[in-house]
């Protein structure tokens, strides 16, 4: 991920100013926006709200593949949910009380009696598309531990969480770390973090990191490492995570992100007199969504080097569309009981739903002849604007505004 500098937005020439939309342009932002409507409809089997298990992306830089080892394998690595098993260590140790290996069973069994449902957004920190979005079930980590007579886990700092190990030296085992306060005290309005046995209501595959995922509620896909085979409870301070040492910020949260569009499409062409319709699709982070906002300008429009994150642009405000009025209801056991629903009605309790994504657009009327940008940001709940506060390369999805999509009115 480039730097964010005057100079790396390369759609901008260096021209001193803004020139606005002509001005019988537009904007109808309203959801009841017909065009607005038939588009969503038309997309929503191309791009669902609940991301299909087969479709959900996963990094796999340097990881082990299981998918691809025969049944015996599979069962010898303990990988299968029969066999699978968790250590639960302590500085690398086994406690000499005993009781630190947790079986799949045990898990379905905590999970009935105390379940996590998180409706989550996974990204990849360093690109700038979502893997995949869906309903994420299981137990909670400090539950887990719970269950292990941990009696020697005195001065304790961190929670390091281990994926397969396949033996190839070519394989980088995949961990991830916390501070052990976010592993049994949540954050205000924060779900705990989980061992994930479900997807999408089936247990989790191979492909998408089964039998057991690792899912930390603010975390990026890195944070969330699937094939989990071992917890280590240890008295060091600092992470030592495979991300981190390649320069990746693995501390800071999921950021709020205006993430791409749907329309119009990259290049297309727009009959004059026809409107164009704007709609997009923006992640939840911590720090909440207020608004999503797009902003239409010629091609060739620059912003000069004092406007490095496009303030300047004329930004126009979008409409955060609803939620469908079914999320999670074809599920097996539908959305009751995930985080940030209505247990009454089983609809969102708020909207968008952190971790979650949500659809933002708006339609834009009487534009003259030729070629356009579609720039979008997203303004968080604290009203910073994109890619501010934290505009850091590898530190999450942070460049989407250098990313806008032309398109003509011809």
């Amino acid at each position: 991920m480039a730097a964010l500098t005057g100079s790396s937005l390369g759609f901008l020439s260096a021209v001193p100013s803004i020139r606005a939309l002509t001005p019988e342009a537009d904007h109808a932002s309203s959801p009841a926006a017909p065009e607005l409507l038939d588009f969503l409809k038309e997309i929503d089997d191309t791009a669902p709200w609940l991301t299909p298990a087969q479709a959900h992306g996963m990094t796999y830089t340097k990881k082990a593949e299981p998918w691809t080892m025969t049944a015996d394998q599979i069962r010898a690595a303990g990988l299968d949910r029969e066999y699978w098993t968790l250590e639960i260590l302590i500085d690398g140790k086994q406690p000499t009380a005993g009781g630190n290996t947790v079986r799949f069973s045990d898990l379905v069994s905590l999970a009935a009696k105390r379940p996590v449902r998180l409706f989550k957004c996974l990204t990849d920190p360093l690109g700038s598309e979502p893997l995949g979005h869906g309903l994420w079930e299981g137990v909670a980590v400090r539950d887990v531990i719970g269950q292990a007579r941990l009696a020697e886990a005195v001065g304790m700092r961190r929670v390091n969480f281990f994926a397969l190990d396949d033996g190839n030296p070519k394989n980088t085992p995949v961990d991830s770390s916390l501070a052990i306060s976010r592993v049994f005290e949540d954050p205000e309005g924060f779900p705990p973090v989980f061992l994930a046995l479900k997807y999408n209501g089936d247990w989790i595959s191979l492909r998408n990191g089964g039998p057991v995922r690792l899912i930390v509620p603010e975390g990026y896909e890195n944070k969330c490492p699937g094939f989990l085979k071992k917890i280590v409870m240890t008295r060091a301070c600092i992470s030592s995570e495979y991300a981190a040492k390649a320069g990746i910020d693995t501390e800071s949260p999921v950021k709020t992100c205006a993430m791409h569009l749907y329309s119009p499409a990259p290049d297309s062409k727009v009959a004059h007199g026809k409107p164009v319709v704007v709609a997009g699709l923006a992640q939840i982070g911590s720090d909440g969504l207020n608004r999503a906002q797009v902003a239409i300008v010629p091609a060739g429009t620059g912003t000069g080097k004092d406007d490095p994150w496009l303030t300047k642009l004329p930004w126009q405000d979008a409409t955060i569309l609803p939620p469908p009025g079914n999320l999670g209801a074809d599920l097996p056991s539908g959305p009751a009981g995930a985080f940030g629903m209505d247990p009454k009605n089983g609809h969102p309790a708020q909207w968008p739903l952190p971790f979650f994504i949500c659809r933002f657009g708006t339609v834009v009327r009487n534009l003259a002849p030729g070629k356009y940008m579609a720039c979008f940001r997203s303004i968080d709940g604290y009203e910073n604007a994109q890619p501010l506060p934290r505009p850091f390369d590898r530190s999450g999805v942070a460049d989407q505004i250098s990313h806008p999509v032309p398109f003509e009115v011809a």
